[in-house]
């Protein structure tokens, strides 16, 4: 039997989160052979969505676009790369987020129409993301460039051009 890795709070005027709750996403991830977990506090159709996900070390967000849709991502637990890309797959931009050192990033915004990806560098990381909705697979454009295929070869070119990109 397959467990669910997306929770959706219950559907209220009000959605409350416990700092618990939020710390216990790791334990419902490892219920899955994902290893990843969300809890949502929107409904589906929601012109706002608002998730609190977990990934684990090495969790790779393939390069993508959102038509449309600005996200917004503050980290609540971890260290995460948030790389930005121009249309053809450079780095343009990389983004360190990390909960512990005050001289890197906890919140990010991105435009719609931007080229982006993450990558989970400590143990794991906990998130707050904020995007408009409701979701529809095709408001998110994958990168031309990205083959599925060789996912494990790009990544980890990717993690040695995120290496020289902070030289």
């Amino acid at each position: 039997m397959k467990n669910k890795i997306v929770e959706t709070l219950s559907n209220s005027k009000v959605k409350a989160l416990t700092k618990k709750k939020i710390l216990n996403l790791k334990s419902s991830a490892k219920k899955n052979a994902s290893n990843k977990y969300r809890v949502c506090a929107h409904q589906p159709r929601d012109k706002i969505h608002e998730m609190f996900i977990f990934h684990e070390k090495d969790y790779f967000v393939k390069p993508h676009k959102h038509i449309n849709k600005t996200e917004s991502l503050f980290i609540l637990k971890g260290s995460i790369d948030y790389i930005i890309f121009d249309k053809l797959g450079t780095i343009v931009n990389l983004y360190k987020l990390n909960d512990r050192d005050h001289k890197k990033f906890l919140f990010i915004r991105v435009s719609p129409g931007t080229y982006h990806s993450i990558i989970i560098k400590s143990k794991y990381a906990i998130f707050y993301e904020v995007t408009s909705g409701p979701f529809y697979k095709r408001d998110t454009i994958f990168a031309n460039w990205y083959d599925t295929k060789l996912q494990n070869e790009y990544y980890l070119e990717l993690k040695n051009q995120v290496k020289k990109f902070n030289k």
